[in-house]
């Protein structure tokens, strides 16, 4: 079990310059800090669960395309 939530680390670790835009990139950095979603809605000025989870739908959106093989490893676009 440990091994394979450090390997999803791993991953998500590797790609997050991915996520070019700067709120979202925020977002995820919290996330992993695990501050609660509440917290992070407030500390972004994010005022519906819509728009959080739009920009977790974006966050998502770059680590599917991470799966499928769509970055360079050698290209960050941060």
């Amino acid at each position: 079990v440990y091994k394979r939530q450090l390997q999803k680390m791993e991953f998500i670790d590797k790609y997050e310059d991915y996520i070019t835009d700067e709120k979202n990139y925020h977002i995820l950095q919290m996330l992993k800090l695990g501050v609660k979603h509440k917290t992070i809605k407030d500390l972004m000025e994010i005022n519906s669960d819509s728009k959080f989870y739009a920009c977790i739908n974006e966050i998502v959106s770059v680590y599917m395309d991470a799966q499928r093989g769509h970055y360079d490893e050698k290209t960050s676009k941060r």
